[in-house]
């Protein structure tokens, strides 16, 4: 099995966060984002005029590489195939500054950051990410899942090489797969959303134990609804799960 190299490029020793950035350095770094878009002809004119990137059309093609080239489903493949965020930019914007191992300029580097956030984004394995939901509606029985995997690196400066590890995102129909990097670690959230909540209960009754009635009683009432939520998939009949109400939470 081949390695693969994963650095992009020589990123400057010294990065700053984009909002710490003075109003000229921004308006660079928003111009050299709009530049790497127009390497794929992916640009358009919005409302006021002005010519943004065209995020439908690479949101697009980020589902469809997936989708058409990154489908796993042998342990074996998962170095080789995956794709970690350097890979998808690489990918995504092949001409593009930070695709290569070739140095860039401090703001070529700020915007290759902001964008490939933005297709990590997009191929991110909760529910509500771009390509979950796209093949979903599409009626495929892929999944978006991740792992952490090792890949051999080379430094450009002195020639030698060493394994790194780096996360790789891929489709994949396997259940086995599907259970091991989907199925687990959303379990393994519950779990550990209820032991936050049981430390932050067991806080308010230890300084306020006149309220240990009523915290016991809210928290019998949170635990049927979660478990009214939990009934179709224990139960096995997870098309019951659209049925229930959504709670007020945001989708990792």
């Amino acid at each position: 099995m081949s390695t693969v190299t994963d650095v992009p490029f020589v990123a400057p020793l010294e990065s700053q966060d984009t909002a710490d950035q003075p109003a000229d350095e921004l308006e660079l770094i928003e111009a050299t984002k709009l530049a790497i878009y127009a390497t794929r002809h992916w640009t358009r004119v919005d409302k006021n005029e002005h010519t943004v990137p065209d995020d439908v059309a690479a949101k697009t093609f980020v589902y469809e590489h997936f989708r058409d080239n990154a489908v796993v489903n042998s342990e074996a493949d998962i170095v080789d195939d995956g794709l970690s965020a350097a890979d998808l930019y690489a990918k995504t914007f092949p001409s593009a500054p930070g695709s290569t191992s070739e140095p860039v300029s401090e703001i070529e580097f700020l915007a290759y950051r902001d964008v490939s956030r933005k297709l990590w984004q997009w191929a991110g394995t909760g529910i509500r990410s771009h390509c979950q939901e796209t093949a979903e509606m599409e009626g495929l029985d892929l999944i978006m899942v991740e792992k952490k995997v090792y890949r051999a690196t080379r430094d450009t400066t002195t020639g030698t090489g060493a394994p790194k590890a780096v996360m790789v995102r891929f489709f994949t129909s396997n259940p086995d797969l599907i259970f091991q990097l989907s199925s687990q670690p959303a379990s393994a959230k519950l779990v550990k959303a209820a032991e936050d909540v049981s430390k932050h209960l067991q806080m308010n009754t230890r300084r306020h134990p006149e309220l240990m009635t009523r915290i016991a009683k809210e928290t019998q009432s949170a635990l049927k609804r979660s478990q009214a939520h939990l009934a179709p998939v224990i139960n096995g009949r997870s098309s019951d799960v659209a049925a229930l109400p959504a709670s007020n939470g945001d989708d990792n």
